[in-house]
């Protein structure tokens, strides 16, 4: 699995108009048309979400090939979709080909991997949403050439992140206020996301290391966030961190 960037490349790169038209996205279609658009500027062809638990797990939204999304509930591949399996033993984000002979150990491997790929869906990146112990839900990424950016991977999962927290609160029917933040949280998640390290923050703001992770975590439990990367994403979404 590929290392993240910081979260400051993809904002200091791109990420000025996709968060305005996230934030004011005024349903799942407008966060539909935004994210391909972003997908498509980002080189690859298509994308789905696909969310665990809340009011209707499965597909939520995307722009797969409708045939395949079909073939895909109808052919049970969820329950044996090699991707999923090696997402679920190692749930970070990740690239994914489908000729990747790890992938395709089995018969029923093969199967899917091959369906998959006669879509136009040979390579990849996937994002899991994880939070509180387990995965909320998956972006995959698809496109026919292999991606050779290193930097898709970081802009992708923050995407990712963005997008997911937009559309629980469309399925919710209940648009997010963000949290009371404390102005040393605030600080801390402003520098983390300049891709500064716990010990840079502490230097910075004349705080321990120590104290730093404390306001990090404070900040990460009240942004409902699996992780450091999510919960400054989240502050991005909710307008509590400006580009």
């Amino acid at each position: 699995m590929a290392s993240l960037l910081p979260v400051s490349r993809f904002v200091s790169d791109a990420a000025e108009t996709f968060l305005t038209e996230l934030r004011t996205a005024p349903g799942a279609a407008a966060v539909l048309a935004t994210m391909s658009r972003a997908v498509s500027e980002l080189g690859f062809d298509c994308f789905t979400y696909y969310a665990f638990g809340g009011p209707e797990p499965g597909f939520v939204a995307g722009t797969f090939p409708r045939e395949w999304t079909a073939q895909y509930a109808a052919g049970g591949f969820e329950a044996d979709d090699p991707v999923l399996r090696r997402l679920r033993a190692d749930p970070r984000p990740g690239g994914w080909d489908c000729k990747d002979t790890e992938l395709r150990r089995s018969a029923r491997d093969r199967e899917i991997l091959d369906t998959a790929s006669a879509f136009g869906l040979r390579h990849g990146l996937v994002v899991p949403i994880v939070a509180d112990g387990g995965m909320r839900g998956l972006f995959a990424y698809a496109s026919r050439v292999v991606p050779d950016d290193p930097r898709l991977l970081s802009a992708l999962h923050v995407i990712s992140l963005l997008a997911h927290g937009k559309y629980v609160e469309i399925r919710m029917d209940t648009p997010r206020k963000g949290p009371q933040l404390t102005e040393r949280e605030m600080d801390c998640l402003h520098w983390a996301a300049a891709g500064k390290t716990d010990w840079e923050i502490g230097c910075i703001l004349t705080i321990k290391e120590t104290t730093v992770r404390t306001h990090l975590e404070n900040a990460r439990r009240k942004l409902d966030a699996g992780n450091r990367t999510h919960a400054v994403a989240e502050a991005f979404r909710l307008g509590l961190l400006k580009v």
